[in-house]
């Protein structure tokens, strides 16, 4: 038992903060509930494109709304900055398209996406996202 929780760690840390920034992606992307339940901390912080603030539970239940159906998203100008071993931030522009409730929508921000290392695994405690206009 104990072989096994020190392989868990191990191959927790062994994720690098670029794989973890694409994991977190990902399961915005297909509405992974138990993905980001996993990633977001306890004291997760969203600024949406609004300026308006939003706690973890707020953030997991806008991605994974049933209504909502995503097209693959596109993000450019992506960037992961390390900011020592425990710590850093995932940033790009994105492109996103889909329905909600059946009407289609396209929305385009940059986002910054700030993690820290607790517990071995890499954890996101803040975004901010800035809307921009519609491409």
């Amino acid at each position: 038992m104990i072989a096994l929780a020190a392989l868990a760690l191990a191959s927790a840390q062994a994720v690098t903060l670029a794989q973890a920034a694409q994991a977190f992606d990902d399961a915005q992307q297909h509405h992974d509930r138990a993905a980001l339940e996993a990633m977001l901390a306890p004291d997760f912080l969203l600024i949406t494109g609004k300026g308006a603030e939003a706690d973890r539970y707020a953030f997991i239940k806008a991605s994974t709304d049933p209504g909502e159906k995503l097209e693959p998203f596109v993000i450019t100008r992506r960037r992961v900055l390390p900011l020592g071993a425990d710590g850093g931030v995932a940033s790009g522009d994105g492109i996103e398209r889909g329905t909600q409730n059946g009407k289609p929508f396209v929305s385009h921000f940059r986002y910054a996406d700030v993690f820290a290392r607790r517990g071995g695994r890499w954890l996101v405690v803040y975004t901010q996202v800035t809307a921009l206009p519609a491409p």
